[in-house]
């Protein structure tokens, strides 16, 4: 089955488009190569780069200063690790 990207308007198969279950036929509306490039351009501009860094930085500090966040991070990082551990990862 075929699909044109939004942006390039080239028909691709659905597998070079990025699944995402909230659309109708369950894939993104840019392929894959489209979205790689948006987002490498995104990047690219350090005002974008360090915006997102304060972003992260601000909500990581909110949600360990409560203990009910600090319980959330712990569980995630434990399941990650055993997650690894059990795929086969040298360091878990």
């Amino acid at each position: 089955m075929l699909k044109q990207c939004s942006r390039c308007q080239v028909l691709k198969p659905l597998e070079d488009f990025y699944r995402k279950a909230r659309n109708p036929d369950g894939r993104q509306r840019w392929c894959s190569q489209c979205a790689k490039t948006v987002k490498a351009n995104y990047l690219a501009n350090p005002e974008n780069l360090e915006k997102n860094r304060a972003y992260a930085r601000k909500h990581r500090e909110a949600l360990l200063s409560t203990a009910e966040g600090r319980e959330k991070v712990r569980q995630y990082t434990r399941m990650y690790y055993l997650k690894r551990k059990q795929e086969g990862h040298k360091n878990g």
